[in-house]
């Protein structure tokens, strides 16, 4: 990770607790944080994932970050093994050459 500068990183998650509290629709604050956490962390990509308990699975819910990432992890999803961990079912996401 690059180095950060740590008023900034501070500043984004104080963001992402004011943006979690917010109003408005689920995916819009989603998407809203994960924007944000990628800004202050200094990550290029963030995916959040929900736990679906009626079909025992995760979705990708909001994505930010390069075209082909939110593309790719748009459609992913998981199912929980016996162990308890996700596996991804639909696609996998390589890094670009």
């Amino acid at each position: 990770m690059p180095q950060r500068d740590t008023a900034r990183t501070l500043r984004g998650l104080i963001d992402v607790t004011r943006l979690a509290r917010a109003g408005g629709s689920l995916p819009e604050r989603l998407g809203s944080l994960a924007q944000t956490i990628g800004d202050s962390l200094g990550y290029e990509t963030v995916a959040i994932t929900l736990y679906r308990p009626a079909w025992d699975d995760f979705r990708v819910t909001a994505v930010s970050g390069r075209e082909q990432a939110r593309e790719t992890l748009s459609v992913s999803r998981g199912r929980t093994t016996t162990t308890g961990r996700c596996s991804t079912t639909a696609s996998s996401v390589a890094a670009p050459t």
